[in-house]
């Protein structure tokens, strides 16, 4: 067992580098995401200020802010859009399961019937599916911002983040005070309530 886990451990690529090799690495990785096409989602919540279970709510809140993009690239083009979103599989992957499920038989997020029902969601080994692992990256750049202050990783990607002028759709903030918060997402929508009624965080 050991000489096998010593095995996998060597079998890394990012063991041969050194420090400053993988700090160029990041970057680079956060460079190819921040001049990509993409559109980011992420929800960044205090669990104190979250009813029930937070992993279920930030799935809930993804799910919602996928939907309503989708619906609104289908009445911007005119044409109807379809989307498929990846979740890496996790320790909550029977839960979110069910709830994806109920999702999808429903038509409800939350308790707001979503617009487009033309997306599905599926789940895979994080490992098998490269925008997992870019997703990890994002995972980071969020935590790091709205954990210790740490803006330059997310300001790089914030760009990417699906909003329109004005209006940050891509990002929910969760928390207790939200007035008194200066992030992307509660500025824009306090500078642009309208954000909030075409875009409605769930209750």
């Amino acid at each position: 067992m050991r000489r096998s886990c010593e095995r996998r451990k060597a079998a890394r690529p990012v063991d041969a580098l050194s420090r400053e090799q993988r700090h160029d690495l990041i970057r680079d990785v956060y460079g190819v995401i921040s001049e990509s096409r993409a559109r980011l989602f992420a929800v960044a919540m205090e669990k104190t200020a979250t009813i029930g279970d937070p992993y279920e709510r930030g799935f809930e809140e993804m799910v919602n802010r996928f939907d309503l993009m989708v619906s609104r690239l289908s009445q911007e083009r005119d044409e109807k859009q379809r989307g498929l979103i990846v979740v890496a599989e996790s320790a909550y992957k029977n839960n979110l399961n069910l709830l994806a499920g109920k999702i999808a038989r429903e038509g409800i997020v939350g308790d707001r019937p979503t617009t487009s029902r033309t997306f599905r969601i599926s789940f895979r080994s994080g490992q098998e599916h490269a925008a997992c692992s870019l997703a990890d990256f994002v995972v980071n750049a969020v935590y790091g911002y709205y954990e210790f202050g740490y803006a330059n990783e997310f300001n790089r990607i914030a760009p990417r983040i699906d909003q329109e002028p004005g209006r940050m759709h891509g990002l929910v903030h969760i928390a207790g005070n939200l007035q008194n918060c200066y992030c992307p997402a509660c500025v824009t929508r306090r500078a642009n309530p309208r954000a909030d009624r075409e875009y409605p965080p769930i209750p």
